[in-house]
């Protein structure tokens, strides 16, 4: 089996897919020498639940469906993606990796630009 030794790892995602297979690559990605990095890009909307109205939800596992008002569930679903968010930062930053979220209006050259800057000359 290959391995890749002394290298630097980005994995670039929303991470809204399973979150135990992302947390399992953080927990092994120091493991050869490797820095792991993680770039969580999200949307405004998906951080502050920018909807108003009635939208039907379904659920992506038993495909069942019910309709909600945005403003019945706007205050949870804040609080849960907050909750989200800092368990990636935690559990990705607790094995040694790098963490960093950003948004995808926001200027993704100039983040990353800072990201490599701030952490000075142990990248380059």
């Amino acid at each position: 089996m290959y391995s890749i030794k002394n290298s630097m790892i980005f994995l670039i995602s929303d991470m809204w897919g399973d979150s135990k297979n992302i947390l399992n690559i953080s927990k092994y990605g120091r493991a050869n020498n490797n820095e792991l990095n993680f770039f969580h890009i999200l949307s405004k909307k998906e951080i502050e639940f920018d909807f108003q109205g009635n939208y039907e939800f379904i659920d992506s596992e038993n495909k069942s469906s019910q309709i909600l008002s945005t403003k019945q569930i706007k205050r949870y679903y804040k609080e849960e993606i907050k909750k989200r968010i800092e368990k990636f930062k935690k559990i990705i930053n607790s094995h040694s990796n790098n963490y960093l979220l950003l948004l995808n209006d926001s200027d993704l050259y100039s983040s990353l630009y800072k990201y490599f800057m701030d952490r000075g000359s142990d990248v380059f």
